[in-house]
């Protein structure tokens, strides 16, 4: 789908959210039907040049979490993070992670779910960082910064979804059989530094929070900055299709695009939770050095309203 067409869809779920707490022209305005103008009218602006009060012409970024252009802006930034925090100029102690954790009810559930992966995975290696051993400097060094990802398709549309998804799913416990309706999914994309410890050391925690945990090596004709903001612009995008075999995409039905609007409205401040991030545990000297190798890749933060 066109980013066109997607941020239409997006802005038509606005709509309906904004009418839905007008109440539906009887005059009985529903709890959060100010706050759903505001992210609305935010929306609509995004991208534009506007006058500020002091006459100055900026940039307006909405900053909303289900729009297309600041997801990208905001991976960007969430990539050069993790690398300023890192000691490491070779992507060979880079990875890209997808971890499919499993289903949930209803989009709002997702938001719950990412906040536990965080909880678990954060005590985790916090306590392998503290454990004397072979692999505690290793457990310091280890750095991750990835986003959520909200897949969806049909029940019935089971039997067209690719190979490697089926086989997913069903290791979650999918009974195809017996589901019906919509079927949410909860993934998470990350950049994640191994450094040192190896992948079966890194994929066996990442195991404690998702039952599907896929590593993958960085492109090698390609620079570190550049295949970190390609992981993790991939890991924030905007997606309101859902991918079939043979290429196939198949639009969202409009219902599970505005209910996709309304929970991250409600259960996110920014992007803040679609985000996942593990910081390495490094001395001011290192960050400061790292943050000057990238320094020429840093784009300017938008003036905001």
């Amino acid at each position: 789908m066109k980013r066109k067409e997607t941020e239409q869809r997006i802005l038509e779920a606005y709509n309906q959210i904004v009418d839905e707490l007008a109440g539906n022209g009887r005059g009985e305005r529903l709890y959060g039907y100010e706050r759903a103008v505001r992210h609305r009218s935010k929306y609509e602006s995004c991208g534009r040049i506007l006058t500020s009060g002091h006459g100055h012409e900026v940039s307006h970024w909405c900053r909303r979490p289900v729009c297309p252009t600041c997801a990208g802006f905001w991976g960007r930034r969430l990539a050069q993070t993790l690398l300023a925090a890192c000691p490491d100029t070779d992507s060979d102690a880079y990875r890209m992670a997808t971890l499919v954790v499993g289903f949930v009810p209803h989009p709002d559930a997702a938001f719950g779910t990412l906040k536990g992966i965080r909880r678990v995975l954060g005590n985790g290696i916090d306590y392998r960082r503290r454990t004397p051993g072979a692999d505690r400097l290793g457990w310091r060094a280890f750095g991750l910064a990835g986003a959520l990802e909200l897949d969806l398709f049909e029940a019935e549309d089971y039997p067209s979804l690719g190979t490697d998804k089926r086989r997913q799913y069903r290791e979650l416990g999918y009974e195809p059989e017996s589901a019906q309706g919509p079927q949410w999914v909860v993934t998470v994309h990350a950049l994640v530094h191994v450094g040192a410890l190896g992948d079966a050391a890194v994929r066996a925690v990442l195991g404690s929070v998702a039952p599907v945990v896929h590593l993958q090596d960085l492109h090698e004709d390609k620079a570190l900055v550049e295949n970190a903001e390609a992981v993790i612009g991939y890991a924030s995008k905007v997606s309101i299709e859902t991918s079939l075999a043979g290429d196939e995409r198949r639009p969202w039905p409009q219902e599970a695009v505005k209910q996709y609007v309304a929970a991250a409205m409600r259960c996110s401040h920014g992007r803040q939770a679609f985000k996942l991030l593990i910081r390495p545990v490094r001395d001011t000297k290192t960050k400061k050095k790292n943050k000057e190798l990238i320094s020429s890749f840093l784009e300017p933060m938008p003036i905001v309203f």
